[in-house]
């Protein structure tokens, strides 16, 4: 049973049509005119955001390592929801892409958590998988969407506090702040609106002269 990493923003940060993703890289990467460094390319730092954002200024980056061979590729990012010390891997299986799947160098991945990862995050696959690989590692496993099995559990505080119309199917909502946050802001903007905010008690009086 493979482990597959699901898309999460396509749609969104970037297009999940094959052919109007190609042609927007295509472009950026037309576009994008660098010479080769010298030396050795060992790294590249590129920025990371929505597509229309970061593509123009990555492309640069990715047009000279395109232009090497690499019989690997490790990609090193930010946690945008999770905070941990240490280093988190994906051990197993693949990446989905709207451009097919990438497949993951699970030997390298051993390495890696060998040499010392401090937590896999294992999230949306299947809850037999993710309890095998938590019995099979050394190393703890953080599930969002996993298994119960998981050493540790997380989830997006805006999807398990409601706030998310369409939260995925491993989300449980431990409460329903949506209204109550809607609600807040019409009272807000109807009394500044009326000007009853700020009232007497929000403001301050001049001082007396001593």
């Amino acid at each position: 049973m493979a482990s597959v990493r699901r898309t999460s923003v396509a749609g969104t940060w970037y297009p999940d049509k094959p052919a109007r993703l190609i042609a927007h890289l295509d472009g950026y990467l037309e576009r994008a005119r660098v010479d080769d460094p010298a030396g050795r390319l060992r790294a590249i730092v590129a920025p990371h955001a929505g597509l229309m954002y970061s593509g123009p200024v990555a492309a640069f980056a990715y047009n000279v390592a395109r232009r090497h061979q690499h019989s690997a590729i490790v990609l090193v990012g930010p946690s945008h929801f999770i905070s941990f010390q240490g280093v988190s891997i994906w051990p197993d299986g693949e990446w989905e892409t709207p451009l097919g799947p990438v497949q993951v160098n699970r030997e390298l991945a051993k390495a890696v958590a060998d040499a010392g990862a401090f937590a896999v995050v294992l999230e949306a696959m299947a809850e037999p998988l993710a309890a095998r690989i938590t019995s099979q590692i050394a190393i703890p496993t953080i599930g969002i969407g996993a298994s119960p099995a998981c050493d540790g559990q997380v989830l997006v505080m805006e999807d398990m506090l409601g706030l998310n119309p369409n939260p995925p199917k491993f989300v449980r909502e431990y409460a329903q702040l949506g209204p109550a946050i809607e609600a807040a802001v019409e009272a807000y903007a109807r009394d500044v609106r009326e000007r009853r905010f700020p009232g007497v008690e929000n403001v301050y009086p001049m001082k007396k002269a001593q």
